[in-house]
């Protein structure tokens, strides 16, 4: 038996997908990638988010209010015990093909010809020309645009999770950066950056940039073995997560005292971002916070800004729809959860403010705050 959407309680985010199915005009809606195969099930696949590549899993919403998972065997038991669909349908990786179970699974439900979303954006080719062998009558069409407008508005449970890691990385950051000093390495202080996330009740740290010195100017570096030094600019950027929910915050700081021109800079980053919180509200364009924040840079720092957007939606991934840039123009919504991000690089140096906030019905709630004076620690 399939699942019928009414039958399953807290499942707001399959109630979603039935509604843009109505909106698209769209006969199945079939998600593939970890982020909304998660949503879908209310969780993610342990071998899916790790990756194993040739384990494919799909969910499948047909208009008519039905719910189906299609999970490799070994997935089986914890995706009857955990997901939000009832109807999980197991199948042998080594022996079947996914595709072919998956065509199987269309026909049953009866939308074999009709008109398909998938994500064309995910999908593996190889698995999408068998897809369209074996349904030649179906007409496919890329949800990539209508994945990213389901997940875009959160429901409250997400909103929560949300601000609990968010909040819990923002302590963790005030708790530890004090504890740096010059002649300790990148990684003495990511260990005790991770030791604190764990402890205080994060489920994973997926990544964390630390980027000290010259290295600062690098966008998304890994912490080495570099040794922490008098004068050395410190950027931070800790992806941890709860519940599959993640956070995006990043810090600042100068190993003993920073210099004036360092000090002009991040004052210029902490107006910004003021600016934009103070902008952020239901029904503002995220062109016009865009231009705004542009204005601001060249008035301040003489300059155009140093990368093509000020900001991003976050939830189950870290770069999610509506983003603020310069190529972007979406209209905000209640319930858009976003991570602010002013920056600064030149190319041997690097300053980077990011916090996170809900857009709530007349303004915003900050989840994470890190304004104030450039750190300086040692």
């Amino acid at each position: 038996m399939t699942s019928r959407v009414a039958d399953i309680l807290t499942a707001e985010p399959l109630k979603k997908q039935q509604v843009a199915l109505a909106r698209e005009r769209l006969d199945a809606l079939i998600a593939c990638s970890p982020e909304n195969v998660g949503y879908g099930l209310g969780y993610f696949v342990p071998s899916q988010k790790i990756p194993i590549r040739k384990r494919q899993f799909f969910t499948i919403m047909t208009a008519d209010g039905y719910a189906t998972a299609l999970v490799a065997s070994v997935e089986y038991n914890e995706a009857k015990s955990r997901a939000l669909i009832t109807d999980i349908r197991p199948y042998n990786e080594f022996t079947q093909d996914p595709a072919a179970v998956l065509a199987d699974c269309l026909r049953e439900l009866g939308v074999a010809n009709g008109h398909i979303g998938v994500e064309l954006d995910f999908l593996p080719s190889r698995t999408f020309l068998a897809l369209q062998k074996e349904l030649p009558r179906a007409h496919f069409v890329d949800a990539e645009r209508i994945f990213d407008h389901v997940r875009m508005l959160k429901t409250p449970e997400e909103i929560d999770l949300l601000r609990r890691c968010g909040r819990t990385v923002d302590e963790v950051y005030r708790e530890v950066l004090p504890e740096a000093h010059p002649g300790m390495s990148e990684t003495d202080l990511a260990l005790r950056l991770i030791d604190r996330l764990l402890s205080k009740g994060v489920d994973s740290v997926d990544r964390i940039v630390i980027g000290s010195g010259e290295r600062s100017a690098f966008a998304n570096c890994p912490p080495t073995r570099r040794i922490l030094c008098d004068g050395d600019v410190m950027r931070l950027d800790i992806f941890a997560s709860i519940g599959g929910y993640t956070s995006d915050i990043a810090r600042t700081a100068v190993i003993g005292g920073a210099t004036d021109e360092q000090k002009r800079i991040w004052d210029a980053l902490v107006e910004g971002e003021n600016l934009v919180i103070d902008m952020i509200r239901p029904g503002v364009h995220t062109g016009e916070i865009w231009r705004r924040y542009v204005d601001h840079y060249q008035q301040k720092l003489g300059i155009e800004p140093t990368s093509n957007f000020l900001g991003h939606a976050i939830g189950l991934t870290l770069h999610e729809e509506p983003f603020i840039g310069r190529y972007h123009d979406h209209v905000l919504e209640g319930r858009t959860v976003l991570a602010v991000e002013p920056l600064y690089f030149t190319p041997t140096m690097g300053l980077h403010l990011e916090d996170e906030l809900i857009v709530g019905a007349d303004g915003c709630e900050l989840i994470s705050d890190g304004r104030g004076p450039l750190i300086e620690i040692g």
